[in-house]
Formats: structure tokens, C-alpha cells, sequence
């Protein structure tokens, strides 16, 4: 499924929850510092709220600029931050809050609070309970360096294993293996490959024990995976130099926490999907994507997106589309009241076809269970949840001022277009050729970890491969391969990303097909300025973002004559 934003002041503040960040001293310790550092009545900053966008700030600079940012510009960001809530007790003191369409922004997000993955609900019975011991870490260094070199073979389920090697036939040695790779030579469908596999043996959480010990021609016991039956010979088994165990010993307990939290979480829907019991009618799922159109929710005005969407889907709004159980109480999901829900999110989902939507239907009912245990718990009463709900009203209300009152006044004349054009040309510089680099990764995890390798070695990787640096689940590199913007080599989209680097930057993983791909950009070359017509739509919204900005700094002018700070001095951290 795919995500997109109903408007810009949803991008404004939902970059919240989506995106990793730093956490702050206070957050490790479980300690929450309700400390006014700023107060313009009534709106009331504390530390927690101001560390909290601080921390979300820096790790977007992070992401953009692949670095920290420096002094000056964290200074500058406060600075812009202490700004904006002038301008926000102006509009708390307009009753921004009062209006309905922040509130039931509001309302979704503190679902999200509470529900989502690494949220309150989560940290309870999840994050929580994550505990390593020494023991556990000292045993997972034995492993740590082991680089075991297999030959596999994946067959796509236990009939088409039975029917070619039979259904008593024990493969335990190599000499056996040999022979049922003869007997697969030929037959489809079934893969042979070869591959090292290293400490952590990412993917491998159900065998990850027997992979740890295997020796020199050691054969794995038939396994089922996710992609189907797999069987393992073991080629050669070779050790790497290892750290020393105290330096190397933060990344085996992240390790080690990261295999816990997936089995713990694996554990925690299981067992709410077996107490919910969630059943999703097919047939008016169906009924529903045919007539379901994303555009359809984006209407801000509630009324006439209401109007519009029960016309639309007049014929089925009755049907049941869910029934899940809550409490030994049957719970029933019409099609018109998921509407109504679905459409006050402040994130839409894309469904793209039927099993997008029942997927999302399945984490509803579990989330309106997780509601109840929220509820039980008092989470909702907890100091972190107060303040994450007041900082989300707080960038709900900036966001839908901005987004629904500056923006949809504001308009831009040919003219200014023109000029912009004109005055702007190395905005308008397009390269038709850029150089990369392309490294294929089996899954999106090994990909994230090759990342950072291939940063922290890039003489290395630009002039002939990785050489110095072991990559697990590296399959492929493609080095210095020049692509043209109208290629086919890639997908539109792919290709749109590529010419959207900086010349240095590298890529997050982009799934293409069953594996994952970081691409390396070095540069553009052959130049040329983009038609205005090619680009009118980009410098409307430049524009229109200048104008809004110099509203909105009016506005502060005004609120800082017209409002009084109090302030305790904030200090620089990161």
C-alpha cells in the first residue's frame, strides 16, 4: 500500500511519526520534563515539546543533508520555532482550536498515538519487555565474524519438493545434495543459487540457532520460509578478524533487541487477531474498489466531500464490511461509517487494488482493540500522551492555517511566472545524463546497513567495488553506469528519483522487484533549461510559498508587538 498526503499541512506536522529521530537523553530514562521554557498565553511550551521538534529538525537534516546540523543552523531553527508560536497564540486566541476540521485531525492522530507500531500501546507490551542479558550477548559474540558460504536450493512448497525428490528421502550429507541438485537441473520453478550468508543471518530469525552452528559441509534440515522450502549445504565456513567484545558489544545488544522485538511483536498480533476474530466481507470489498477513487477524499470542506462520497457509494452503504469482536461483543463495520473514518484520517491510504483494503481492514480491527487496552491501561492519561496530543493540535492548527486559509487566497499571475523563470534559470537546469552506481540487496534491512557501509567507504566503491568492506546480502553492483532521463533501463518512478539526488547522495532503499536497490549518484551531465510550461506548476507553488511566507512573517511582526514572551533559555542540544 502507498501513502499520500491530503494536503500540505498534513506533510507539515505527520513527518512526526513517520520518520525516525534521535531520542533525547529523557526519553531513554523514561523521564518527560513538563518544564515551561516558553509561554505566550495560553500557549505553553515544554522542554519535552521543544526537544521533541528539535529531534525531528535534526534528523530530517540528517536525511537531507546526510550530516548534523551546525550551531548556527540549530539556532536559526530556533529562532524560526520560537516565531511560529507568536503566530500560533494568535490563532489559538482566533479559536483555531474550536474548529471542527482540526479537531477531527486531532481526534485520527491520537488513534495513531496510541496504535501505531512504537507507540504507547506498543512500548507497553512490547518495547518494554525487551531485555538482553550479558549472557545472551556474550554467546551471540561466538558468531559474530562467521562467514559461511552456502549452495541452496528453494523449492516453491512441499508438494513440488515430495515430487521430485521423494517423499522419504533424507538429505544429509553432500553427496545427497548432490544428487538432488541433479534431480532439480531441469525442473521449473525450483531455484539453485549460491551466496555467503554473515553474522547477524538477517532473515533467518526461525533457524538463525542451526545456521550458527553449521560446520564444512554441514546440510541444513529442510525448512520452510516464507518463499518456500529451502535446503542448505554448507560450502566452506571462514572467520573474519573480530573487535573486541566491549566495542563491538552495542551492536550485538541491538541485534539481539531488534530479534526480540520481532518475535515479541509477531506474538502480540497473533494473539489480538485470534481474540478479534476479524472477518472482512470479499464481495463488498470488491463492491467498493469499484467505485473507490482516491481523489474523492481529498475535498477539505466535510460537507461536500460527505455528499460526494454517499452519492458515490449510495447503493452499498448499508453493507457490513467488517465484524470483528471486542470484549465478547460483536462489533460491526458498515461501508458508510468506514467512510466517515477513513476520510477524517489525516493520512489516506491508497488502496490499489482489493487486498490493500482488506489488509487495512484487518489492522482496523486489531487497532480498535488496542484502543480498549490503551483505555484499560489509562495511557491516555499518561503525561506523554497529553503532551504529544497538545504538540500535534499545535502543528495540526499551523498546518491547516497555512494549507487552508494563506495558501487558497494567494494568487500568481503570468507575469510573476514569467519573471520567476527568467530570474531563477539554474532551478530550471535539468541534466538528460547522470552517472551511478546501482548495489542490489536482498532485503530492505540488509540494504539500510549496506548504506551506511558504502557512506563510510566511498573512495572504495566509486573506483572498483567493495573491496575493504563485506556487505551482507549485497547479489549485485552495477559501477559507473551512465543513464539517460529518458531510460528504460528502470522504472518512470525510479528514474524521477535518481534526478531528484544531489550529486554525492545516495538513494534509500527503492524496492524493485523481490529485492531492494541503493543508488549512488555522482553527477549530471548535458544540461539544458526546462521549458516554463514544463515546470508552471513548481513555480506556482514557489511562489505561492513566498507570498504565504511573507504573510506569515507579517503576522508574527504583529503578534510579537501585540504578545508577551516569557522564556527560559534554551540550550543547544544534539
Amino acid at each position: 500500500m502507498k501513502n499520500i498526503s491530503k494536503s500540505l499541512e498534513i506533510l507539515f506536522f505527520f513527518l512526526l511519526i513517520t520518520i525516525p529521530r534521535p531520542i533525547s537523553s529523557q526519553e531513554i530514562n523514561n523521564e518527560i520534563s513538563e518544564e515551561i521554557i516558553l509561554e505566550i498565553p495560553p500557549v505553553k511550551i515544554t522542554r519535552y515539546e521543544y526537544e521533541k521538534n528539535l529531534n525531528e529538525y535534526i534528523n530530517n537534516y540528517k536525511n537531507t543533508n546526510e550530516k548534523q546540523p551546525s550551531d548556527e543552523e540549530i539556532k536559526l531553527w530556533q529562532k524560526d520555532f520560537i516565531d511560529r508560536m507568536y503566530l500560533l497564540t494568535e490563532l489559538y486566541n482566533r479559536g483555531y482550536d474550536k474548529r471542527q476540521d482540526v479537531i477531527n485531525a486531532v481526534n485520527s492522530m491520537e488513534r495513531i498515538i496510541l496504535t501505531q507500531d512504537h507507540g504507547l500501546v506498543y512500548n507497553e507490551f512490547i518495547t518494554k519487555k525487551i531485555d538482553v542479558s550479558e549472557e545472551e550477548m556474550e554467546k551471540e559474540y561466538k558468531y559474530y565474524g562467521k562467514h559461511i558460504k552456502v549452495e541452496r536450493l528453494i523449492f516453491p512448497d512441499w508438494p513440488s519438493y515430495i515430487s521430485v525428490l521423494g517423499a522419504n528421502v533424507q538429505i544429509k550429507t553432500k553427496e545427497d545434495f548432490s544428487i538432488a541438485l541433479n534431480k532439480c537441473k531441469n525442473v521449473p520453478k525450483v531455484i539453485y543459487d549460491t551466496s555467503e550468508i554473515v553474522w547477524p543471518f538477517t532473515g533467518f530469525d526461525n533457524i538463525a540457532e542451526a545456521i550458527y552452528g553449521l560446520a564444512k559441509d554441514d546440510i541444513m534440515p529442510t525448512t520452510q520460509m516464507s518463499d518456500g522450502i529451502h535446503l542448505y549445504h554448507a560450502v566452506d565456513i571462514n572467520y573474519s578478524e573480530k573487535e573486541p567484545y566491549e566495542k563491538i558489544k552495542p551492536l550485538i545488544r541491538m541485534v539481539l533487541e531488534e530479534q526480540e522485538r520481532k518475535l515479541l511483536h509477531n506474538a502480540f498480533y497473533n494473539k489480538i487477531y485470534s481474540t478479534v476474530n476479524p472477518f472482512v466481507n470479499e464481495g463488498v470489498c470488491s463492491g467498493f474498489m469499484k467505485k473507490y477513487n482516491i481523489d474523492l477524499f481529498k475535498e477539505f470542506d466535510e460537507s461536500k466531500r460527505s455528499k460526494c462520497l454517499q452519492e458515490q457509494f449510495k447503493n452499498i452503504l448499508k453493507d457490513t464490511i467488517l465484524t470483528y469482536s471486542i470484549k465478547s461483543s460483536i462489533s460491526y463495520l458498515t461501508v458508510e461509517i468506514f467512510l466517515n473514518r477513513y476520510s477524517a484520517g489525516v493520512m489516506l491510504t491508497i488502496f490499489s487494488n482489493t487486498g490493500d483494503l482488506i489488509n487495512y481492514l484487518y489492522k482496523y480491527a486489531a487497532e480498535e482493540y488496542m484502543l480498549t487496552l490503551a483505555d484499560s491501561l489509562g495511557l491516555q492519561k499518561s503525561v506523554k500522551y497529553q503532551l504529544d496530543k497538545k504538540n500535534y493540535m499545535n502543528k495540526t492548527i499551523l498546518g491547516f492555517y497555512e494549507a487552508r486559509e494563506l495558501m487558497p487566497r494567494i494568487t500568481v499571475s503570468d507575469e510573476e511566472i514569467e519573471n520567476y523563470h527568467k530570474n531563477n534559470q539554474r532551478e530550471f537546469l535539468s541534466g538528460e545524463t547522470a552517472e551511478i552506481s546501482v548495489y542490489k540487496f536482498d532485503t530492505e534491512e540488509n540494504a539500510n546497513i549496506g548504506k551506511m557501509k558504502l557512506m563510510n567507504n566511498p573512495e572504495g566503491n566509486q573506483s572498483g567495488g567493495v573491496v575493504e568492506t563485506q556487505i551482507k546480502g549485497l547479489k549485485v553492483e552495477e559501477k559507473n553506469i551512465l543513464i539517460n532521463r529518458n531510460s528504460n533501463a528502470y522504472p518512470i518512478d525510479i528514474l524521477s528519483s535518481i534526478f531528484k539526488l544531489k550529486d554525492g547522495q545516495y538513494s534509500e532503499p527503492i524496492k524493485l522487484q523481490n529485492d531492494f536497490i541503493i543508488i549512488q549518484k555522482y553527477k549530471e551531465m548535458g544540461f539544458r533549461t526546462k521549458q516554463i510550461e514544463k515546470g508552471k506548476e513548481d513555480i506556482i507553488q514557489n511562489i505561492k510559498k513566498q507570498k504565504c511566507d511573507i504573510e506569515k512573517n507579517e503576522k508574527i511582526i504583529n503578534a510579537k508587538n501585540k504578545y508577551k514572551a516569557r522564556m527560559n533559555k534554551i540550550v543547544i542540544t544534539k
